[in-house]
């Protein structure tokens, strides 16, 4: 990062300490890479990564730091969330990530609490951290919610604020940016040369199409539309839409059906090969097209795509856009091929019980045997961390799968939540753990601790359940069954 004015910001970079796992990667934002909603003369210091969503110093107002989300909805992209660059790093210790200070304007006490927990729960922040506290001096927060909250409710965003009929929100000219993604606000920056190619191929009964490439002065812009017919994905949709509209109260196993059936739910990952030199890929993003009313208002992003792919009613569509980064002018393009492979995706779920022997088919017509060798209780001790209580129950499981099968195929999992981590009353310092917690923004799904297994032997497997202050909850044990919708297809382009 270049120098700055703000001298705490300045004593951060000038320390090295990597804020990547609070959520922040400090940098610069050059005037192209602004967004619409980015105030005018701001000093942009860091982002989160996704949604465009970045921090910054606007100028007139001081040392008070802001963050701007693109993806809100008008009028309101820019908010305070602390009056110093100081406070805003004691905010970040108290709330072990970034995403928790840009949200707490949606939340209620308990909700942020619950989501301040889950991000303070982890062992992966604990180390930045440490080093804010003992490089920098930095301090926790005494009442993040409030502090946040007070300075929002008190502040004028007449300065900020944009009409809802913002010429950003309107239709615009067709432009695509590399490394800008598909809520690309207009730029001052060269807009990528499109190359209409048209190819498509079918994959597991759907159509996936690459309408165009785009040439830009960083690399290519690919468009990749996964073609899902109505009927199919409305089938899906009418059995779960209630689940999916009050997905707070669904169970981990439903969640994870529904993860498994939707037939949108397939995540391409991709190469871009021209003239024979393959290009790294530089992330990307994603969309939905649906135009069934019933579904909900479709974005004005995603109603673009199909205006300018002419895309047919009668189909959902997922628009994937992403970016491969490699310097080619147009006129030097003599041949370019995508290679594309998805994710690996749910199939299936089986319970399992710790207690016997459990056979399963995968593939269909193959049989196989999980056999539990060890099921150990742990107790972890009493944990504090950033003046919050952990749970400290969980069971570590070791097992075997006869015949074997590759670890990206399946896994043992506890389809319990970790219970919440409590405010620590007793105001005890922080104490180290070594848990490791593997979840989604509901809560942590998988805890792996204490499981101990043979080093030696490469069939044994261990996992540990999720963690609760009960000592007797019982967990729920799942064996998950995954597989890949497709691998290394090849689709010329040019």
């Amino acid at each position: 990062m270049k120098k700055t004015k703000h001298q705490e910001l300045q004593k951060l970079v000038d320390s090295g300490i990597n804020l990547s796992s609070l959520g922040l990667e400090l940098c610069d934002m050059t005037e192209d890479e602004r967004y619409f909603c980015t105030p005018e003369m701001a000093e942009v210091f860091g982002r989160v990564g996704v949604d465009g969503i970045h921090f910054c110093f606007a100028g007139g107002h001081g040392d008070m730091v802001f963050c701007v989300c693109p993806m809100d909805l008008a009028p309101r992209y820019v908010r305070p969330v602390a009056r110093s660059f100081a406070d805003f790093l004691s905010l970040l210790v108290s709330c072990g990530d970034t995403s928790v200070i840009e949200s707490a304007w949606r939340y209620d006490r308990e909700t942020f609490e619950g989501e301040r927990g889950s991000a303070m729960s982890g062992s992966g922040n604990e180390a930045a951290r440490a080093e804010l506290r003992e490089k920098l001096g930095v301090l926790p927060m005494a009442d993040p919610y409030d502090y946040i909250r007070s300075l929002q409710a008190d502040f004028d965003y007449s300065e900020f604020d944009m009409p809802v009929d913002e010429p950003a929100r309107k239709p615009k000219a067709w432009k695509v940016y590399f490394d800008k993604g598909l809520y690309a606000p207009a730029s001052r920056g060269r807009a990528g040369e499109e190359i209409r190619v048209g190819r498509s191929v079918t994959l597991n009964g759907d159509e996936w199409r690459i309408p165009s490439i785009y040439v830009c002065p960083r690399g290519f812009v690919v468009d990749i539309l996964h073609i899902v017919d109505n009927a199919k994905y409305a089938e899906f949709y009418d059995r779960n839409c209630f689940l999916v509209q009050y997905g707070d109260d669904i169970t981990e196993g439903e969640r994870r059906r529904i993860e498994s059936e939707n037939p949108l739910n397939v995540d391409p990952n991709a190469a871009l090969i021209v003239n024979g030199k393959t290009l790294v890929g530089s992330g990307g993003t994603s969309c939905v097209y649906d135009p069934v009313p019933e579904h909900g208002e479709t974005e004005d992003t995603a109603l673009a795509v199909k205006e300018h792919y002419s895309l047919d009613e009668a189909h959902t569509v997922v628009i994937w856009r992403l970016n491969f980064a490699g310097k080619f002018r147009a006129d030097e393009i003599k041949s370019a091929e995508i290679v594309m492979t998805a994710d690996m995706k749910l199939v299936r779920s089986v319970p399992v019980d710790v207690s016997g022997e459990n056979e399963f088919e995968f593939p269909e017509g193959e049989r196989h045997t999980l056999r539990v060798s060890e099921v150990t209780p742990v107790d972890i001790g009493d944990v504090v961390s950033g003046g919050m209580r952990l749970p400290r129950y969980m069971t570590s499981v070791a097992y075997r799968i006869e015949p074997d099968l590759p670890r990206e195929v399946c896994r043992l999992c506890d389809y319990n939540r970790s219970d919440i981590p409590m405010m620590d009353a007793a105001g005890g310092s922080d104490s180290h753990a070594a848990i490791g917690i593997i979840g989604g923004a509901d809560g942590p799904t998988v805890v792996l601790g204490g499981a101990v297994v043979n080093g030696t032997d490469e069939s044994c497997r261990g996992v540990s359940s999720s963690l609760s202050f009960d000592r007797n909850r019982v967990p729920d044990w799942h064996l998950e069954l995954y597989s890949r919708p497709f691998e290394g297809v090849r689709i010329p382009l040019i």
